[in-house]
């Protein structure tokens, strides 16, 4: 036995020998042979072993298993070696995958308080806006010229009315050269 993983043990035989993968149905000739735990009638070639580790949920990093034979051993070194470096790059990928969703979120609260701010700005100004125009408004209003209160009473209205007639009639001949 070479190693045992997700349930699988892969062992090196003395002699190759032929069999059809029981997953990918191809037919292989290694002696290099993984076999299930729980079916031993099952055989998965080598490249199907890898995958299905690589597949199993919450891999541990390979527990490397002296070889039985001296030739083997830099090979199952070696594999070892690539099946941690694939498990460490997993566990990289998934820490980016959290740490930009965690950045996103971060960026989504960020624009949802910068809108804030601009909308209570917006109303700031619109309220600062509305108080100018209402100042300059009363302030109009106390500027305008009053009628002569005392005037208004001593003469009645169409007293009033008929001295304006009489200047602008006078205006008017005026500027036609008659004069009256």
């Amino acid at each position: 036995m070479i190693e045992h993983m997700a349930g699988i043990q892969r062992m090196r035989f003395a002699e190759a020998s032929t069999f059809t993968c029981a997953r990918c149905r191809g037919v292989e000739t290694s002696n290099l042979i993984a076999i299930p735990d729980d079916d031993c009638s099952k055989r998965f070639c080598d490249g199907c072993f890898d995958f299905l580790v690589s597949q199993h949920q919450g891999a541990q990093p390979p527990v490397a298993i002296p070889p039985n034979t001296p030739a083997g051993a830099h090979k199952a070194e070696e594999r070892w070696h690539n099946q941690k470096s694939l498990y460490q790059e997993r566990q990289d990928l998934k820490a980016a995958a959290l740490a930009r969703e965690a950045a996103a979120k971060e960026a989504l609260k960020a624009a949802a308080k910068a809108a804030a701010k601009a909308a209570a700005a917006k109303e700031a100004a619109q309220a600062a806006a509305e108080q100018r125009e209402h100042e300059a408004w009363r302030r109009m209003q106390q500027a305008a010229p009053v009628i002569n209160s005392s005037e208004t009473a001593s003469k009645p209205r169409k007293a009033i009315l008929a001295g304006q007639k009489k200047r602008r009639l006078a205006r008017e001949a005026s500027r036609n050269g008659d004069a009256r």
